[in-house]
């Protein structure tokens, strides 16, 4: 009787010398991985649920106060890091929102003291 070339694979003994089955292919419907991602997560304020809203120049906004949300635009904040601001008294000076309502209004000369834009 002849031994078989691999005796080790056949005992179990020894380093593997089948080679590995290469791993299946992703479902990226032929897209490489980086664009698959950046395909998959779009913006962060409609990942997170909001809508993501057009806002007029901060220059050419005719109200004495703006929304949260639009605020928060100008601001490069999230709407809620305003509110909590709101809510902890803790806005930078000048930046004291009112509330109307039960709606916050943010002062536009407050906003463009922030940005450091002469008013």
């Amino acid at each position: 009787m002849t031994k078989p070339k691999h005796a080790n694979l056949s005992t179990g003994a020894g380093p593997n010398l089948v080679p590995a089955a290469p791993p299946p292919e992703p479902a990226l419907g032929g897209m490489t991985p980086a664009k698959a991602m950046a395909h998959s997560q779009p913006a962060i304020a409609a990942h997170s649920g909001e809508q993501t809203k057009q806002f007029p120049p901060l220059d050419t906004e005719r109200r004495p106060r703006v929304p949260t949300e639009q605020a928060a635009h100008y601001l490069n904040r999230r709407p809620q890091t305003l509110r909590c601001w709101a809510s902890a008294q803790t806005f930078p000076d000048g930046l004291r929102p009112v509330r109307v309502h039960g709606r916050l209004g943010w002062p536009k000369d407050g906003i463009r003291q922030v940005l450091g834009v002469a008013a």
